[in-house]
């Protein structure tokens, strides 16, 4: 890496440094209510307020605030280690891992302080616990794999495609997991309310939420799809 920080890193930083989300209104520098009504529409605010409490904890030096993504890059090698492991062997679970270990991008990634690395570790997790659950379905495996689909939610949007993956693989073995009809509706109304804050939140011009969102589904699809578009500029 030829930066200590990146610029998202160090917006994401400044906005860790300040308070809890929404607690000072307006500062004669720094707008925090507006600074922190751009980042949720970007991301749930799970690991916002983990660095909020790491930095009081641990300070915001370098090191300190690429610890927590590198200790995620680690885990995640041998989550996808033991993923192979159930899914293939241990031969392809090996070579997998160390494929992902010289990976550039997650090299990368497991030295900044962005919701990548983290979204990452959730998802693999997730994956592991949910081929566990398809080879001997139990209560307590369940129950892991709500929780760990709550944080995913709670770390990054896209999860909820993640979601719908999984809904449709116990929809067709429904019968052998044993899953209730509430598990489905559950994530559907999860589904109309995540696609529905996204698109409320990216309707409303210039991030300025005093106005009633504009009916744009082109524009809305295209901050789906890219969502640092309006952001960056």
């Amino acid at each position: 890496m030829n930066k200590a920080l990146w610029h998202d890193e160090i917006y994401n930083t400044s906005i860790y440094l300040k308070a809890l989300p929404f607690s000072q209104p307006q500062l004669s520098v720094y707008n925090w209510s507006t600074d922190w009504r751009r980042q949720i529409p970007l991301h749930p605010p799970a690991l916002s307020l983990f660095y909020y409490v790491w930095i009081r904890c641990f300070g915001d030096s370098e090191v300190s605030l690429h610890i927590p993504a590198a200790i995620a890059g680690a885990a995640g090698i041998i989550l996808f280690y033991l993923l192979g492991s159930i899914m293939f062997d241990c031969d392809v679970a090996f070579m997998s891992a160390l494929a992902l270990t010289s990976c550039s991008a997650h090299i990368m990634y497991s030295v900044q302080t962005v919701h990548a690395i983290f979204e990452m570790l959730n998802l693999l997790a997730s994956a592991l616990v949910l081929a566990y659950f398809l080879t001997g379905p139990s209560p307590s495996l369940f129950r892991r794999l709500l929780i760990l689909n709550a944080v995913g939610l709670l770390i990054g949007y896209y999860y909820i495609f993640f979601l719908w993956m999984q809904t449709v693989i116990f929809a067709t073995r429904r019968k052998f997991l044993n899953i209730s009809w509430v598990y489905f509706l559950v994530i559907l109304m999860l589904t109309v309310l995540v696609l529905g804050f996204i698109k409320c939140s990216y309707d409303r011009g210039r991030y300025n939420f005093n106005h009633w969102p504009r009916n744009n589904f082109k524009q809305t699809l295209s901050n789906i799809l890219y969502l640092p578009t309006g952001f960056t500029q």
